[in-house]
């Protein structure tokens, strides 16, 4: 990360501490000269991402951004990269002191209160701060995709998850109600939220004898399964699902398959088509039972 001679040790300490970001003022009293800073942009080690800041090359750009703006990264910004769902809110989420004075964009959302203790004394908010700062900004079923993942992905035990989601009143109270640590992805958590949000009753994780789990069932017989972006890539993986898919079938289901496209961008058709098959209450058909 550090790798010039012309940056003294308090110069890297103070980068470190800061994220890979720091004002000019600030490496200037650890130690360097303005021709130190200049020779080190000018070789390639530091860059300058806004007037009067210095940021190591490889930093990462939210980072950056963050710092240059007095403050720290939270919520989505924070756990996205980490490996948490990556909510459709492309914002850079900044959490800034209460008193401090940021020019606010269509890009940048801005946390003011410091609701965990230590949250604002560092570059990246933990985990569970993060999370918690997602109850300000992000819809619920966001938030009940998000809250899944960190519980998949083993970034948040669930007592912690709850505890978050308790403190947060009525709208925690529903992403726990909506919310299932047996999902497989953020896809289907976003789906189903939806489902739930409207009142659908749906079971989740249904077997089919000879076939395999589908990520939902609705009523007796209508079968929902979500197929990420990375199942359009994986031709073995496509054919399969079909093969199950016409086991189940040939049981009495019906089996509908959404994308990440049907569930983001064009949801309001596909919410249309599931309610059409409701309304009908053609999911109520009861599915044949095959004995071997």
């Amino acid at each position: 990360m550090f790798r010039d001679e012309w940056l003294p040790p308090e110069a890297t300490d103070l980068l470190r501490r800061c994220g890979g970001a720091a004002r000019r003022k600030w490496l200037l009293r650890a130690g360097l000269s303005p021709h130190g800073l200049k020779r080190l942009v000018t070789n390639g080690t530091l860059i300058r991402p806004a007037y009067g800041w210095y940021a190591v090359s490889d930093v990462h750009p939210d980072i950056s951004r963050a710092r240059v703006s007095g403050g720290s990264l939270t919520g989505p910004s924070a756990l996205q990269p980490r490996g948490a769902w990556r909510a459709h809110d492309r914002r850079l989420h900044v959490r800034v002191d209460r008193k401090h004075r940021i020019r606010r964009t269509k890009n940048v959302c801005v946390h003011r209160e410091p609701r965990l203790a230590n949250a604002t004394q560092v570059v990246v908010d933990n985990v569970a701060a993060a999370f918690l700062a997602c109850f300000e900004c992000q819809p619920i079923d966001e938030l009940v995709a998000i809250g899944d993942s960190l519980i998949r992905e083993q970034l948040l035990d669930y007592e912690t998850f709850v505890e978050i989601c308790e403190q947060s009143g009525r709208k925690g109270r529903r992403v726990l109600q909506y919310s299932d640590v047996a999902s497989d992805s953020g896809l289907e958590s976003l789906l189903r939220a939806r489902l739930r949000a409207l009142r659908i009753k749906l079971t989740t994780q249904w077997p089919v004898r000879g076939a395999r789990r589908y990520d939902m069932k609705i009523g007796r017989s209508l079968l929902i399964e979500t197929d990420g972006r990375e199942h359009h890539d994986r031709p073995e993986a496509f054919h399969n699902d079909r093969d199950v898919d016409q086991v189940a079938v040939s049981r009495g289901y019906v089996v509908m398959r959404l994308t990440y496209r049907h569930v983001v961008h064009e949801w309001s058709d596909t919410l249309e088509r599931i309610l059409t098959f409701v309304r009908h209450r053609w999911h109520l058909r009861r599915p044949v039972e095959l004995t071997a």
